[in-house]
């Protein structure tokens, strides 16, 4: 399956006091490890800010949202109307511990279900929107939701088909509960970025 890699790199960062993107782990930026993993996964890899000065050392294609102001969905927006590829994989940029197995079990999913619009994990009952596959006909729906004001990812996938990935889709795929929890784990605090640089890494 060819994938569109969509990161998406505009947050305000307002919790953490500092560019998530840019937070240095294992002596790399967050952002340079993200891209090195998932330009192992897609056939292009795009990136979405509103910032591009600041990313061009990324050398990365760069798209800025439509829609300024509305938040991540109007980075999904952005990506998903420049994307060439049926299925696309966004990823916020504030996973430290990005795993490429959770995009091979989305992938198989999505295989298994032609009519689904998105393929998100759904662990320990919570969705995991911003690590997650995308088909091209959801965009339709993001722009609607935009443009009638509506901002929530998760209003978006209650109107889409949507397929869920479990953890024990992750464990079938031979991942462990440790990898599972540091999969999808996002550093939104300080205390999470402290905590994410004391674990051992790959």
């Amino acid at each position: 399956m060819e994938l569109t890699g969509i990161l998406l790199a505009g947050g305000k960062s307002s919790r953490m006091g500092t560019n998530k993107a840019f937070l240095v782990i294992e002596g790399e930026r967050n952002i340079v490890r993200l891209k090195r993993k998932i330009e192992r996964i897609t056939k292009v890899l795009l990136l979405v800010t509103n910032d591009p000065q600041n990313f061009s050392f990324l050398e990365l294609p760069m798209i800025e949202d439509i829609k300024k102001g509305q938040g991540p969905l109007a980075g999904m927006e952005a990506g998903l109307t420049t994307s060439q590829t049926d299925w696309n994989l966004i990823v916020a940029c504030d996973l430290p511990f990005f795993d490429e197995k959770v995009v091979h079990v989305l992938i198989e999913k999505a295989k298994a279900a032609p009519e689904a619009q998105a393929i998100v994990p759904v662990i320990d009952g919570r969705e995991h929107p911003l690590y997650a596959l995308y088909h091209k006909s959801a965009l339709r729906l993001v722009e609607e939701n935009l443009s009638l004001g509506k901002r929530r990812i998760r209003d978006v996938l209650s109107q889409l088909r949507v397929e869920a990935i479990t953890t024990d889709d992750l464990l079938k795929a031979k991942m462990t509960d440790v990898e599972i929890e540091k999969a999808f784990f996002n550093m939104n605090h300080p205390e999470d970025y402290k905590w994410a640089n004391s674990q051992n890494f790959e």
